[in-house]
């Protein structure tokens, strides 16, 4: 009976540490707001190359993140930022968390994990 409690406590630590982020977000709303404070170098090296980046025009792109499906969240997430002249002007995040082992923005956890 004690192993299997051991184990049990083992795993959901396994599992809460698979699906949460360094700054402890909760809300896509908190995200956009931490996005819009960095700077494109900042963004980098905190997110990583993004997935996708499109050229809006000479001074603005969109960056967008996208998370590769993840069978413990169950879920998907998308994270786009407008960069225009090396400034954050805007940030959108759509997490879609299809699992209950997944905490409010578990599917965003690839992504925002070293955001803090």
């Amino acid at each position: 009976m004690r192993k299997a409690l051991v184990a049990g406590i083992v795993s959901l630590g396994l599992l809460t540490g698979c699906s949460t982020n360094q700054g402890g977000y909760t809300k896509s709303a908190d995200v956009e707001r931490r996005l819009m404070q960095l700077s494109d170098v900042e963004l980098v090296n905190k997110l990583g190359a993004p997935t996708d980046e499109l050229q809006v025009n000479a001074n603005s792109k969109v960056w967008t993140y996208r998370s590769d499906d993840d069978f413990i969240n169950g879920g998907k997430c998308t994270v786009s930022v407008t960069v225009t002249g090396g400034e954050i002007v805007s940030a959108s995040v759509n997490s879609q968390d299809r699992s209950w082992i997944s905490f409010p923005l578990g599917a965003c956890a690839s992504i925002i994990g070293n955001l803090s």
